[in-house]
């Protein structure tokens, strides 16, 4: 788990330094709010390409995110996903 700003750029600037995504896509199946909280459910898939050696590999999944209302402003909470999940 992730947490916090700086944690989470450290985490993407370390993957983004291995791998690159190509052919990304996602997809929201639902959404659903209550006051000042939303809770948002969707499917992804997209393919990683190694940087060096190393061969593409297909992932897909499910993902879900709640999203909460800070100052006028939707910021999520929680982003979690399933790896392996199907996209469909």
């Amino acid at each position: 788990m992730v947490v916090g700003r700086p944690a989470i750029e450290e985490a993407m600037s370390d993957a983004f330094s291995r791998i690159r995504f190509e052919q990304a896509e996602s997809r929201t199946l639902d959404t659903r709010y209550q006051g000042e909280t939303a809770y948002e459910t969707g499917a992804y898939k997209f393919v990683v390409k190694p940087l060096g050696k190393g061969r593409k590999q297909a992932q897909t999944g499910r993902y879900f995110v709640v999203w909460k209302l800070v100052g006028g402003q939707w910021k999520i909470a929680v982003d979690a996903a399933q790896p392996g999940a199907p996209a469909e």
